[in-house]
């Protein structure tokens, strides 16, 4: 019987546990959105490459130099293209 009653109250409050940490993970997460320029003319810079650090993923500006992307807090993001230095922004 005791064995049921603590089945019981786990199988009630671990809903409760789960959403907590849902809502931390969601914290976590946001999304960039920006334009690829270049510092001393301002012009779009189109197909810069924008990779998250030591992860699988990553995007590619458009012909107007626009991206959005999707990171965790504290991330770092390497932005690459043909002719220009590369940059990391954290």
């Amino acid at each position: 019987m005791h064995k049921k009653l603590i089945i019981l109250f786990s199988l009630l409050f671990l809903p409760f546990l789960l959403k907590a940490q849902l809502k931390a993970f969601k914290d976590s997460i946001i999304q960039i959105s920006g334009i690829t320029m270049t510092s001393d003319s301002l012009r779009a810079i189109p197909a810069v490459s924008i990779l998250v650090h030591g992860q699988n993923r990553g995007t590619i500006s458009n012909s107007q130099g626009v991206f959005s992307i999707v990171a965790f807090k504290g991330d770092t993001l390497n932005f690459s293209a043909i002719g220009f230095r590369r940059k990391s922004y954290r």
